[in-house]
């Protein structure tokens, strides 16, 4: 893993039967995906040209479950990987980028065996799960990621979620969008913290808990300091270890599922400025006996518990 990678050669060889090429809409390149997975094995070096025209993506769905991929080489032509397009590939631990790269989509790696991350400059846009499931420890954004979200989506979402060996961010200096502070990725126009994991220390300037910014992080205890007022969907969810979580008084609104799936959750104060508690809020805690209601609590969804 830790050996560089080997020089760059040329190579002409014969297109195998077991990949397959789609021509993009605007016909100015090619999506790259496999026809039979069991010959996907070992390395896969993807080609930059075939007769001629450039491999630029690729496709959706295009090596999903290839559980024999080990390593993929990237060529500089390739611009955006689709969504799910190695989802499941559970064994691919090494990845040399394109430095044409600008896109990776939804759930693009999601299962992947990655472990650590530096992407290049050039990359705007991550979806959603770009990384979810990876065995990630370490993760470094270039300063040209510029959105993280679903493609239909406005609000950010992390692509990071389900890591739970996550242990260190890094956003590079000079972006515009996004920076790194206490393991955590920060969106700067609104103090949003949108990814972060279980070493994280949350910044006290923080103002908003952003959707699945902590979803299977491995967090066991967390303490949001003032200033935070809102909680989106799904944010804390799936943290089997998660013991205890202070709420602070400021906190106005909390997302729905935001503290499912956390098994090991005995007690929770909700503030007072809290006037709502959404659907699926403690679904399955099922170690939870205590919750004391802020006092401006008024509508609270039968499903809560569910």
């Amino acid at each position: 893993l830790s050996s560089d990678w080997s020089e760059q050669t040329s190579l002409t060889l014969t297109m195998p039967d077991w990949l397959q090429v789609y021509q993009t809409a605007d016909e100015r390149g090619f999506e790259l995906c496999v026809v039979d997975k069991t010959k996907a094995q070992g390395k896969l070096i993807v080609p930059s040209f075939i007769n001629g025209k450039a491999v630029v993506g690729i496709r959706a769905n295009g090596f999903y479950e290839c559980t024999g991929l080990t390593g993929l080489i990237l060529p500089d032509t390739v611009e955006y990987i689709d969504v799910n397009a190695f989802l499941g590939c559970k064994e691919l631990t090494r990845v040399r980028w394109s430095a044409g790269l600008r896109k990776i989509n939804t759930g693009a790696f999601d299962y992947t065996g990655l472990e650590t991350l530096v992407l290049p400059e050039g990359v705007t846009f991550l979806g959603a799960n770009a990384f979810g499931h990876a065995k990630l420890k370490s993760v470094s954004l270039p300063s040209t990621v510029a959105k993280m979200t679903e493609s239909n989506e406005k609000s950010d979402a992390n692509p990071f979620a389900f890591c739970e060996n996550l242990e260190e961010i890094y956003v590079a200096e000079g972006n515009k969008a996004y920076k790194s502070d206490g393991n955590c990725i920060m969106r700067r126009e609104d103090n949003t913290l949108v990814a972060g994991c279980r070493a994280s220390k949350i910044p006290s300037y923080t103002e908003h808990i952003g959707n699945y910014a902590f979803r299977d992080s491995g967090a066991e205890s967390i303490a949001l300091p003032e200033g935070v007022t809102s909680i989106g969907d799904y944010a804390f969810a799936r943290n089997d270890r998660l013991k205890e979580i202070t709420l602070p008084q400021s906190l106005t609104s909390i997302g729905w599922y935001a503290f499912s799936d956390c098994f090991a959750l005995g007690k929770i104060a909700i503030p007072d400025g809290v006037t709502e508690l959404p659907y699926g809020l403690f679904a399955w805690c099922t170690e939870l006996k205590e919750v004391a209601l802020g006092a401006k609590t008024e509508k609270i969804d039968t499903s809560v518990f569910r």
